[in-house]
């Protein structure tokens, strides 16, 4: 370690997207995320995967939480964010909606 260093505290985050879980399907379309919002679909499986997000998130330590750019759509101007590996659940979501229950 760095003498410089070495009384600093360094704070850990992540950057960039997350992988959207598979049940997360979702998306803004044409709507802006306040207006996405209002739809009860798209806002409980939005603040579901943050939820998840956040988990994992604490569970690794992280000093900074982000929502894993979960309001971003999946596809955006045609590219896929997932490439050709596929939708995969977020670390520590185990695809289910990590442990809450909720009418469907």
């Amino acid at each position: 370690m760095y003498k410089a260093s070495a009384s600093v505290t360094l704070p850990t985050s992540i950057i960039g997207s997350l992988p959207r879980p598979a049940w997360y399907t979702a998306v803004l379309g044409p709507k802006s995320f306040l207006e996405a919002m209002v739809n009860s679909r798209y806002r409980e499986q939005y603040e579901d995967a943050v939820s998840c997000f956040l988990r994992a998130q604490e569970t690794a330590g992280l000093d900074i939480l982000t929502d894993g750019d979960a309001h971003y759509d999946e596809e955006i101007g045609g590219m896929s964010w997932q490439g050709s590996w596929g939708r995969s659940g977020a670390a520590g979501c185990n695809m289910r909606r990590c442990g809450r229950r909720r009418s469907a």
